[in-house]
């Protein structure tokens, strides 16, 4: 059960950052998360999953890498495991963040191709998808709930379609 809680933490924490302003703050227009998200990104903030700098700023999309540093931090406070600083580098000639580094390391993310990572392109939908049911797999999380088709099943890439269903199930 701990371990599909943490993961609807980083899944919420994901869709507050990347959903358009009006979800998000509502009628309010502060920068504090909507209601249905506000308890799941308190207790990721409490656990230490969510660094600082995305503690904020509900408005904006998330990066890759940003998403990167979530679900690192998640796979460490749930592992209880970390990686040293100097950790070897993925070799992505755009990128040398540490966290994507690990995320890499660990099978969690790959690039887009020709030795990049696009770490400060906004994440999509699919790449958060996939990204996060490799978390899942690492923790070895598994989904419970068969769902329904989506209605937009054709736009997926082929690479997303089995992950984008694993996390929603």
């Amino acid at each position: 059960m701990r371990k599909r809680i943490i993961c609807c933490i980083i899944l919420s924490i994901y869709l507050s950052l990347s959903i358009p302003c009006l979800i998000i703050y509502g009628n309010s227009g502060t920068s504090e998360p909507s209601d249905w998200a506000k308890e799941s990104i308190e207790n990721a903030i409490a656990a230490g999953i969510v660094p600082n700098e995305l503690q904020s700023q509900y408005i904006r999309n998330i990066t890759r890498q940003e998403f990167c540093r979530l679900a690192v931090e998640t796979y460490t406070a749930k592992t209880g495991q970390t990686y040293s600083a100097d950790i070897n580098d993925a070799g992505f000639t755009d990128c040398s963040d540490n966290s994507v580094n690990i995320a890499y390391m660990l099978g969690m993310v790959s690039g887009v191709g020709n030795n990049m990572f696009a770490p400060e392109k906004n994440i999509t939908r699919q790449e958060a998808a996939v990204m996060f049911n490799n978390l899942a797999m690492l923790l070895n999380i598994e989904g419970s709930e068969k769902i329904d088709k989506f209605t937009d099943e054709s736009d997926f890439a082929e690479w997303a379609k089995a992950p984008i269903y694993s996390v929603a199930a």
